[in-house]
């Protein structure tokens, strides 16, 4: 089997360059926290743990919930 392609920081940085708003946002968040596209949408001001740099995602895959850190 293949190993799974990856974007370079170059590529990385020409995507989220055609990217404003916040469809920007959303794609910074899918990014740096490995956020499924789903979680993102759900997502909730009262989610976001700025103090302990932390964002709670609800009722993740499979039901569960889990914890992800806030890239600063």
């Amino acid at each position: 089997s293949k190993p799974p392609v990856v974007m370079t920081k170059n590529e990385v940085r020409a995507v989220l360059g055609n990217i404003s708003g916040i469809h920007l946002l959303m794609a910074k968040l899918l990014y740096g926290c490995g956020l499924r596209l789903m979680e993102c949408v759900r997502l909730r001001v009262l989610d976001v743990d700025f103090e302990r740099e932390l964002i709670y995602i609800r009722g993740a895959k499979g039901g569960k919930d889990r914890k992800v850190n806030l890239p600063l």
